[in-house]
């Protein structure tokens, strides 16, 4: 009976060898620990921010709440007392200044005629006040200056005058330097 036992034994063991074999035959299987990651969500690693560089928002500007793109100089100029109101020599000198920084700025056919825009923006709102001597009797000023608040204010809308702003403009820059440049040579007498 030992024999028996025996034998039964030996034929599981060759059963058990014999299956051991066939899983040999296999390709190597990963092991649990490398077939968990896959199953798992992947482990976040945790995250060290680094310093980001802050600018000031002074730096960023809003864009204008004006055309970039105007029929004329006279025209932007009203265009930005439009929409600004009543605004300062140095507000609107700024207003021009940024528009004439921007990209688009210089897609206006009248663009490369002056070196900086800012230089003629009180020369330009004198002449559309009508306190110059170019401008004809019948010369209904665009803008007035108020004395007591040192602001310039549009007195009419540059749609409705695009096409008698745009020949005052030509007007203007044929004749602005004799007579800005006759001004200053009287304002220099003047203070002298």
């Amino acid at each position: 009976m030992k024999k028996r036992v025996k034998e039964k034994d030996d034929k599981k063991k060759k059963k058990l060898k014999t299956i051991k074999t066939e899983v040999e035959d296999y390709p190597d299987m990963p092991d649990e620990a490398d077939i968990m990651p896959a199953v798992l969500p992947p482990e976040t690693p945790q995250v060290t921010l680094t310093a980001v560089k802050e600018e000031p928002l002074e730096d960023v500007k809003p864009p204008l709440p004006f055309n970039e793109i105007s029929a004329c100089f006279f025209c932007l100029l009203l265009d930005i007392l439009t929409m600004e109101g009543p605004c300062s020599l140095p507000l609107l000198e700024d207003k021009v200044s940024d528009w004439q920084s921007l990209p688009a700025s210089t897609l206006n056919s009248w663009f490369s005629v002056a070196p900086n825009w800012c230089d003629l923006v009180h020369p330009a709102l004198i002449y559309l006040s009508g306190e110059c001597k170019v401008a004809s009797s019948s010369f209904t000023p665009f803008v007035e200056f108020r004395e007591k608040t040192q602001q310039w204010k549009c007195v009419v809308s540059s749609s409705d005058s695009e096409k008698e702003l745009v020949a005052h403009f030509h007007l203007w820059l044929e004749t602005k330097d004799q007579i800005y440049s006759k001004v200053w040579i009287i304002s220099y007498f003047i203070c002298v």
